[in-house]
Formats: structure tokens, sequence, C-alpha cells
């Protein structure tokens, strides 16, 4: 197939001229006194259906609706005022984005957005000048403020690696290989090559004149990507004869700014031009197929053609893109939900619409998965089919490439969507090294699991054996779950995807087998937490902390405060699912627990605890900023048991009365010292000991005396700057 990089129609220019239409149309054609007497008796409502309209933006006050508009019976137009909620987002200090009120700081946070490498572009060079900068929206990075797009060839160079080189010439031609072009088309003209091009002494430059054919494609013929192909004499295109057959819109191998794309199929035995057909949205974002030559730009009977946001494989991912549009300008896939509609003869009175697809939640597609393309199933044949109709989609399960790890077909035949259930445990979910681990986007069935948590949007499920591994999110939003229990040991079956980082079951129907099974937390160090690749592990399980202590007391402060605060320095706990400052208390810094327990989520770049209830939740123990940092010790105990001090503080532990006493770090739940302590030594009769602590977090120790007896334990909570 031809690429095709060509003319783009500015968003801004289409928008304008959409607004000055608009405005002709509001000065011109609502002139109220030309209406007739009969379309004054009718019921100008008897037609209309005031939709609730989406949420939107209004500067930065966020634009809802409850409930469907009035139809007015004098002019038949919608009025929405008593169903609109208008909510100023700056109150809340935050932004508006998609009809909500939207934080940048939480969900952005741990997001680095790094600048991808540099690289070529043809002979451009494509490099960056720093950091990209994180939407809050889907957590995505836009490069746009620091990419550095430099054209080698007005400085005579060429573009090795994203940098503009100077090539030095070769000496001899032993340093020139001539191996043969690809076959091309000259206007309607097929260029091949029949072999090995001559390198010529003179300049070292390849000569291809005697190896080269020329032939042009008889009548009813067009040359097409190096090859004459028949042409039959009506290339229009109707309502029907492309469909959109895959799509997508976040990909995790590269950049959005260079890996989203969308594929369509001629179902037709004809061949298709795709020329002045305009690829919209609902929302503004548009562009116009086009050639600067007006070429031709074909797709083949009953063949795909891929529209991609770069035609640079070394940037895309290795796609083969018929036709680069430029992401952010001409079109960009939203990962929440948007829209691909393709037009012919858009904004006339001539215009068809030729296929439509609308993704997103409200609609039947599956669910966005990041990385996974979602594909009209093949299974049901591309003729006389509804093209939006988002049950014959489903997540695509095999990889682009062995180079792209982002799964999707494009430019080439979709798998099945009607594929088996398969039956897995939990661990095969989580644990993608399992030799049973599923594709994203795979039915899927769990048997014997048990409900840890459940409620009209969020249930967990675990293996009751436990461990790493052993627990999994369910996505029962609009299930119905109000005979499902915690304790309730159920079979599950429904889709497995990968959320924004997290292994869900999508859409589950949950059979109920017993009752009453509820499991015990497992108990898991907080040290776990400080890195993600040993935290993972736990993601989904129900676990219990044991003697945290409170190190931030709002770690999204200042300005914002999520119900949040983390303790050890380690671990975020969230109200998102008890509402522990009502329920409970408010932990401030410093303050101590017993326990800890709730289930392990992953959300906005962070592990969190999910305390279920009160007894999850015990109240805290009020401690203060030490003002001494002292504690004695004595054969007799430990005292204050627990001290809280600033980050870079000393702490003096002195004897009060007998032996030396030697203290040894410990884990806080069994009480058994550590293999390798990171804290020890021996608080002597004479001269104590003395210990700085560098780094924010939680030290649990035990004291001994001289003859082995355990004179109890202590903990020392070092609070974040």
């Amino acid at each position: 197939m031809m690429t095709h990089l060509w003319t783009r129609h500015s968003k801004r220019l289409i928008t304008l001229l959409a607004a000055i239409a608009l405005m002709g149309m509001s000065a011109c054609g609502d002139d109220a006194d030309k209406n007739t007497d009969e379309n004054n008796d009718a019921d100008k409502c008897a037609d209309v259906t005031c939709a609730q309209p989406e949420a939107t933006c209004d500067g930065n006050t966020a634009v809802t609706y409850t409930d469907v508009g009035i139809c007015n019976d004098e002019d038949g137009t919608c009025d929405y005022s008593a169903v609109e909620e208008r909510t100023n987002c700056e109150d809340s200090a935050q932004e508006c984005r998609d009809g909500a009120c939207v934080s940048v700081t939480d969900v952005c946070e741990n997001i680095a957005c790094e600048a991808p490498a540099d690289s070529c572009e043809g002979n451009t060079a494509i490099t960056y000048t720093g950091a990209g900068t994180c939407d809050p929206i889907d957590q995505s990075c836009d490069f746009t403020g620091v990419k550095v797009v430099t054209n080698c060839e007005d400085s005579g160079q060429e573009c090795q690696q994203g940098a503009c080189v100077s090539v030095e010439p070769p000496e001899s031609c032993d340093d020139v290989t001539c191996a043969p072009p690809e076959d091309t088309c000259d206007g309607n003209t097929v260029v091949s090559y029949s072999g090995d091009g001559v390198c010529d002494d003179s300049d070292f430059t390849c000569d291809y004149s005697g190896v080269e054919t020329r032939t042009d494609c008889e009548a009813g013929e067009i040359c097409d990507a190096g090859a004459c192909v028949a042409e039959s004499g009506d290339h229009s295109v109707n309502a029907g004869d492309l469909l959109i057959t895959e799509f997508l819109a976040d990909p995790t191998a590269v950049d959005d700014d260079f890996g989203e794309y969308f594929e369509v199929y001629n179902t037709t035995n004809r061949t298709l031009h795709l020329n002045g057909l305009t690829i919209a949205d609902n929302d503004g974002d548009a562009f116009v197929v086009s050639h600067p030559d007006g070429d031709p730009i074909a797709v083949a009977p009953q063949s795909y053609f891929v529209f991609g946001a770069s035609a640079d494989t070394a940037l895309n991912g290795g796609i083969a893109v018929d036709y680069a549009f430029v992401q952010g300008t001409d079109m960009t896939l939203a990962n929440s939900g948007d829209e691909i509609v393709i037009f012919r003869d858009k904004d006339s009175a001539d215009e068809v619409e030729i296929a439509r697809v609308e993704y997103g939640s409200g609609t039947d597609f599956p669910s966005k998965s990041a990385g996974v393309s979602s594909q009209l199933g093949s299974e049901h044949g591309f003729d006389a089919i509804d093209n939006n109709d988002g049950s014959l989609w489903c997540h695509s399960r095999e990889k682009i490439s062995a180079t792209n790890d982002d799964l999707g077909s494009p430019g080439a035949a979709n798998g099945e969507c009607a594929i088996p259930t398969a039956t897995v445990t939990i661990q095969d979910l989580q644990d993608d090294s399992s030799t049973d681990h599923p594709a994203p986007g795979t039915p899927v069935r769990v048997e014997n699991a048990t409900i840890t948590f459940v409620s009209a949007n969020d249930a967990w499920a675990q293996d009751p054996a436990g461990g790493q591994y052993s627990g999994v999110y369910l996505k029962v939003s609009g299930v119905d779950v109000s005979g499902v229990s915690v304790g309730d040991v159920v079979n599950i079956e429904g889709t497995y995807t990968e959320t924004y980082g997290v292994t869900t079951i999508d859409n589950p129907t949950i059979t109920v087998n017993s009752s009453g099974a509820a499991l015990s937390p497992e108990v898991v160090s907080s040290s776990v937490f400080a890195d993600s690749a040993t935290a993972e592990p736990w993601e989904g399980v129900l676990v219990k902390i044991a003697k945290p202590g409170v190190t931030h007391a709002n770690p999204d402060g200042p300005d914002n405060d999520y119900g949040e605060f983390r303790v050890d320095a380690t671990l975020r706990v969230d109200d998102q699912l008890f509402d522990y400052a009502t329920g409970v208390s408010k932990p401030t810094v410093c303050d101590t627990f017993g326990e800890l327990a709730g289930v392990l989520h992953f959300s906005h770049g962070n592990y969190k605890l999910l305390p279920r209830d009160a007894a999850d939740f015990p109240a805290p123990g009020a401690l203060d900023l030490s003002t001494d940092n002292a504690v004695e010790v004595s054969a007799v105990g430990i005292s204050p048991a627990a001290i809280c001090v600033s980050t870079g503080s000393a702490v003096t532990w002195t004897v009060s009365s007998g032996g030396a006493i030697e203290l040894t770090e410990v884990d806080p739940s069994s009480g058994a010292k550590l293999t390798s302590p990171g804290f020890s030594g021996i608080a002597g009769s004479f001269g104590g000991f003395r210990y700085t602590f560098n780094d924010a977090g939680i030290t649990h120790y035990m004291g001994e005396t001289g003859t082995g007896s355990s004179i109890g334990q202590g903990r020392v909570i070092v609070a974040e700057p």
C-alpha cells in the first residue's frame, strides 16, 4: 500500500469556519415573522427528544445535567436550566476536564513523562528539550511544548539516531552497496528493478539505469504501491463501503503522539479513493484525506487501510501506517471515550456518513485498557452490520509485533471475539509469568474464590489459600451484587483486563456457592511497599500491617486533601471504602496504630491500603513529636515505648538502672530479630547509645539484658519532611 503523509486541515480553521457558519444561520434563519399559521398550530415538541447532555466544561466550571431537558412548546427548543448543575473547580483548587473537576497534582505526581529517545522521521530529527506534561484526565504525557523538529536537509546533513550529522562521502566503491530499491510508482507508471545497481567510480553513487524497468499501467489500471491494479470506473465511497475495524487510543509501547491509530476495511469489490473524505469526531477534531498532487489515495477491494498519528515506524512502534494525521491537531483518540466518524461531502447538502464508532463509558464497547486495541470481531463478517454496535467488538489479544508488546493487528485481519472462556486461578491472572496467564480481553472463569469486599461499584475476591498474587479486583459497576456478601465463596465469570495498571475482571457474573467463610488478612511488612516490584504481588490481597506509625498526614497537600495519609513512609491509607475521618478519627503525624488492615489497591501511581470498616481501622493512639529525643531503658522496660522524631534527628538511649541493654531491630508482628538489621547498638551503663535517623519511616526494635532477657519492644517513627 502507499504511504500518504500529506496536507491536513487545521482544527482551528475548521472550528472558526463552523463558528462563522453558525453565526450566519443564527442571523438569517431565526426570523419569527416568517412562521406560517400551520407551523404555529403544530405541536413543535411532537418529534423533539431532549436527551440528557454530556458533562462539559465552561472555562473552569464543570457543567453537568441530572436528567433530560424539557421541550418548550412555543418553539420546540430544549430547556435544561432545571437540571443543569455548575461546579466551580477553582473552589477545590482543581481543573475542569471533560466536565469533571480533577486534581492535576494527585493523578500526575508519580508520572515522570520522561522524554522519548531522539529519533529520525525521514531526514528530520525529532528531539526533546525536557520532560513532557502529564494530562490529569488519562495520565498520558504531552510533549508538544518540548518537541523540536529539525530538517537536516537545511544544513546539508543526514539524520542519524535523532541527530543531524555530516556524512563523509565514501572513499571508494568498496564502501558502497547498491541493493535494488523497492518498486515504486511514477504517476501511473511502475518503476521496478531487476537486480543490484552499479557503483559509479567518479562520485561513488549508485546507477540503476541498467536494471530499471518502467511499465505504464494499461487502461483500466492504476499504479498503487509499485504495482498496476485494476481500476473500476466507480471509486466513490458510499455508506457502508468502509468499516472502522480497529482502533488503539492508549498505546503504551510508544507515546500517544506517535502510536495512536485506527483501521478501516473496504467491504466492496471496487478500489475506493479516499480523497476528500473527512474524518471527524463530535467535538471539532477533523481532517480531510488529501494528496498534494491530487493522486488517488486508494484502498484495494476487501483490504485494510491504517490511519495513524505517525508513519515513522521508528516512532510509532513499527506499525505500517498508510495515512498519517497530526495527533492533537487533526485528531486525538481520547482514552476516556471518543468518536471516529467518516463523512463524504461533510457540511454540505450532499453529506453522507460512511461509518461511525462511538466508544467509552455508557456504550457497549469494551472498556479501555492501556496498550490494548479494540477490534471488530471477524466472526461477524463485514456485510450489513452495525459498525457502532459495541457488542460486536472486543479487546485484541495478539501482540502487534515481536518488538511491540501492545495488542492489535493493524493492517491485518482481526481475530474472533467469541473465544472459549478460560478457567484460571487468580494467581494466573495476577502473575504474568504463569504459563496459564491469559491475554487481556480473554473471557475467564475463576472458581471457589472468597469475596473480601463488595459494594455497588467495587468488589475484591481472593484465593482462600492466600499469599502473593491471590487477590483480584472486580469491576461490578452496573452489575447486580445485591445477593453477594463478604465471606461468600463464589465462581466468577467476566473479561480479564489490565485497567490503569490494575488486574481486573470486568463486568463479572458472580455465582455464590456458599457463605460465611470470611478470610483473615495476610500479615505483610510495610517495607515491601517501598518498591513496586515487591508491592505488586500483593495487589488485590486483604493484608494487615502491624504497629504502623503515621509519617505524613496528607501526602497530596497542602492544596489538596483526598482523605489519604501515609504510614511508615511507604504506604498510603485511603478512605475510598471506609470514611474513617467520620467513623473513627483522622490521624495526624506521629499517631500510632496497633494494626491496620484492608485491601491493597493501586491507583494514580500509588499502592494504597483501603480499610473496609472500623474493624480494619482501630482508633489511633495520639503521639506528639518528641521534644528531647530521649529514651530510657532498664531491665524492666523501655520508656517511652514509642517516640516520634523529625528526619535527621538523633535519638539517645540511656540506661536508667542496671547493666547495659542491647538494642536490635525486629519484625513488628512476630517480634523476631531481623537477619540483617538496619538498626542495632548497646546502651551502656555510663555512656548510653545515640543513633541518627536520616530517612523517614519506622524502626521496630527490642531490648535485651546482658543475660538475654527481653525488656520489651519499642519503635521510632521518623516523620516525613
